[in-house]
């Protein structure tokens, strides 16, 4: 999943709070976010697999 990657703590609750309980539920989760995801360090915590970006601009084939 890519989450929100809102750097407010309380904008990206009720999304982030969604992944942690399924993996505290037995789920394999993991999420694409970068850096300033306000979430980051709980995710960490819940155990979630994390691939890290450097950002998360919209991409679109071919129009590099």
């Amino acid at each position: 999943m890519i989450p929100n990657r809102g750097r407010s703590f309380h904008a990206v609750r009720p999304e982030a709070q969604c992944y942690i309980d399924l993996v505290n539920k037995g789920h394999d989760v993991t999420i694409m976010t970068c850096a300033t995801n306000a979430y980051l360090e709980e995710y960490q915590k819940a155990g979630l697999k994390i691939i890290m970006l450097a950002s998360l601009k919209k991409h679109s084939p071919g129009s590099d």
